[in-house]
């Protein structure tokens, strides 16, 4: 994720925050003007988020248009929320209260933007249609989240699935020089012939 870079960004109306974010924006427009666009998306806005996290509180999100260098439409995206996961530590829940940051380029769907960094993170969209903004956010959400969540380990609600109720592991017999000679006294002493 790419930190946020320009005057406004950090910059919330409270009263907008409340207000659902815009179903749909003009990149090419939006850009050229330099608009930031800044609201809510409810848990059923972001369907897609439900199969990684828990939602009880919508997401406050804010794009800042803006056109790059080389005249390339970027949005500069901020997302705000807290999620429920269950810590792949404890497996117990867990909040994450996040802010994630990432940066965007729109590329006309025609092949004409071939200038474009390689190491870029591109959406197309046709010069004269709009973004589904919702989706876009959707997208950045799920890329910025983790794959493993987990308490920070002192804060860990409990032990490690694998020493939870786990037997203490077999002692090595004593004595054989043998690597497995520890299997051997598992099996009860067995010895192979």
């Amino acid at each position: 994720m790419r930190p946020l870079t320009g005057a406004n960004h950090h910059h919330y109306d409270p009263v907008f925050m409340h207000a659902p974010l815009p179903t749909r924006a003009d990149p090419w427009r939006a850009a050229a003007a330099g608009e930031t666009l800044q609201g809510t998306l409810a848990p059923e806005r972001v369907p897609r988020i439900a199969g990684v996290a828990q939602l009880d509180a919508p997401l406050t999100a804010t794009l800042h248009f803006a056109l790059d260098e080389g005249g390339t439409p970027a949005v500069e995206i901020e997302v705000r929320g807290c999620y429920g996961f269950t810590c792949q530590r404890c497996l117990q829940p867990m909040q994450d209260r996040r802010c994630d940051r990432s940066r965007v380029l729109v590329a006309a769907d025609d092949g004409a933007d071939r200038t474009l960094d390689a190491g870029a993170e591109v959406v197309t969209c046709a010069r004269g249609s709009s973004l589904e903004l919702a989706a876009l956010v959707e997208d950045e959400v799920l890329l910025a989240l983790p794959l493993a969540p987990c308490h920070a380990q002192e804060d860990c609600g409990g032990e490690p699935p694998h020493r939870a109720g786990a037997a203490a592991p077999a002692q090595p017999a004593r004595g054989g020089d043998s690597p497995f000679a520890a299997l051997a006294a598992l099996r009860g002493g067995a010895k192979d012939d």
